[in-house]
């Protein structure tokens, strides 16, 4: 059987006009989009869950010591922010670990908690936006692929 074109995701076979094009249910796109969220909804939970047990705290190489350090500094009332100083751009990585610290107490899943935080927050953006551009399955699909990396 030869396919004469696409029209709008839809096979079209020869002879058939895209206005023929049988589309879905009404009901059917919703149950389709509720097991979508369900899966985006399972995918985030299993993702949050893996990165707290695997968490092992900031790591020594990088800059997670130095944002540990001031968001504890933060919490004790001593940040200064210097001027030149690298650490008075990155308010929006150290206020939300304070922020932790004062929550859950001074430790390495606090520590690590608004980068598990904004990681699964960019998880779901990325379904959105694989949504609103194609279709539920393309914004699980990309949602998959970024939990994955």
């Amino acid at each position: 059987m030869r396919i004469s074109g696409i029209h709008k995701g839809k096979t079209i076979l020869p002879g058939t006009k895209p206005h023929e094009v049988k589309r879905p249910s009404p009901a059917s796109e919703k149950r389709r989009a509720k097991i979508a969220k369900m899966l985006l909804a399972v995918l985030l939970a299993s993702t949050f869950a893996l990165l707290v047990i695997f968490a092992g705290g900031p790591s020594y190489m990088g800059d997670d010591v130095a944002y540990s350090f001031s968001a504890e500094k933060v919490l004790m009332g001593h940040f200064v922010q210097a001027p030149g100083d690298v650490l008075t751009i990155r308010i929006l990585q150290i206020y939300p670990i304070a922020f932790f610290y004062a929550l859950l107490g001074v430790n390495s899943i606090s520590s690590e908690m608004w980068d598990l935080i904004a990681f699964v927050g960019t998880i779901a953006v990325t379904f959105y936006i694989g949504k609103e551009l194609f279709n539920d399955y393309a914004g699980l699909l990309a949602a998959l692929l970024l939990a994955l990396s």
